[in-house]
């Protein structure tokens, strides 16, 4: 077996779940232009992490609407991004219990 099957195989299978890249890159920088455009009419600076968690969930929101919307991994990975900026926020108070979603049985 060479690298290029093992390989093949993964972009594939990425293909399958997220549909062609070149349409969900297309897709995923012109959300991330928008935000960008729009936080610079509007005045609003952001720090670093801020910018990245919205890259990132755009990335993940353009996945979604490119592939497949059922793909649970994309949904926790925007909750986990919009977490990771929350807790840094300098407004953020933890509460006492933080509920925890537990995964739904078929």
């Amino acid at each position: 077996m060479t690298t290029a099957q093992p390989l093949q195989a993964v972009l594939d299978q990425r293909g399958n779940q997220y549909g062609d890249f070149r349409h969900q890159a297309v897709l995923a920088q012109t959300l991330k232009n928008v935000v960008r455009e729009h936080l610079e009419a509007q005045g609003v600076e952001v720090e670093p992490f801020q910018m990245e968690s919205l890259d990132m969930i755009l990335h993940k929101v353009a996945r979604i609407c490119n592939g497949n919307p059922n793909n649970v991994d994309s949904w926790q990975d925007i909750a986990g991004y919009a977490t990771i900026a929350m807790i840094r926020s300098p407004e953020w108070i933890p509460e006492p219990e933080t509920p925890v979603v537990k995964k739904r049985r078929a």
